[in-house]
């Protein structure tokens, strides 16, 4: 008897022995996944953020339009020096004098509204420099450094509120959306004499 109750109870000790081990176990491999887990989701977080920092900061074009009188005044060396060290590249650029024609339809959108005959008038009087300015985010801070339509009301390190002086002869044009952007810029240069 004395025997059976021996091995009765080193039975019992190894049972228990045997039960703490497998839940250690368990324990240590509910740690490792966590511990798998955790070691992901960071990498997956940075690649979400990394592909939302690239969509909101890509590289764009825009068209800058030196008008006639910044040009007549000998202003345009000037604006050049301040589209360049704003961080802009310029890819493709001509210089040309707008006919009537051409300008009525680069502007149809405002032939209804009572500047038109005038600014019209002003964009054939001489001529003009067309560029095609590259950065990111080029259509908002390219609008930022031309500053506000009319130069009167324009900052005073903004291009218009350097070299403009009213609503029309402000010195400078430039596209208002990544769509106008795309459809000025074929406006006056052809795929061929834009570089890449």
């Amino acid at each position: 008897m004395n025997v059976f109750k021996k091995i009765g109870s080193a039975f019992a000790v190894a049972l228990m022995v045997f039960s703490v081990t497998a839940i250690a176990d368990d324990g240590e491999k509910s740690s490792q996944e966590q511990s798998s887990v955790a070691a992901t989701n960071p990498d997956d977080a940075n690649k979400g953020n990394e592909k939302s920092d690239k969509e909101q900061s890509k590289t764009e074009r825009t068209l800058c339009m030196i008008k006639p009188d910044a040009v007549k005044n000998h202003k345009d060396k000037e604006i050049e020096d301040m589209i360049k060290a704003a961080g802009f590249k310029v890819v493709a650029e001509k210089e040309i004098t707008m006919t009537q024609e051409q300008a009525e339809e680069f502007y149809k959108e405002h032939k209804d509204r009572p500047f038109f005959k005038t600014l019209v008038a002003l964009m054939t009087s001489g001529p003009i420099k067309a560029k095609v300015l590259e950065k990111e985010n080029a259509v908002k801070d390219y609008r930022k450094l031309m500053g506000a339509t009319d130069s009167a009301k324009a900052e005073k390190d903004t291009i218009r509120g350097k070299f403009g002086t009213d609503k029309t002869a402000n010195a400078v044009h430039g596209s208002d959306s990544p769509e106008s952007a795309e459809r000025e810029i074929k406006f006056f240069f052809k795929d061929g004499e834009i570089a890449n």
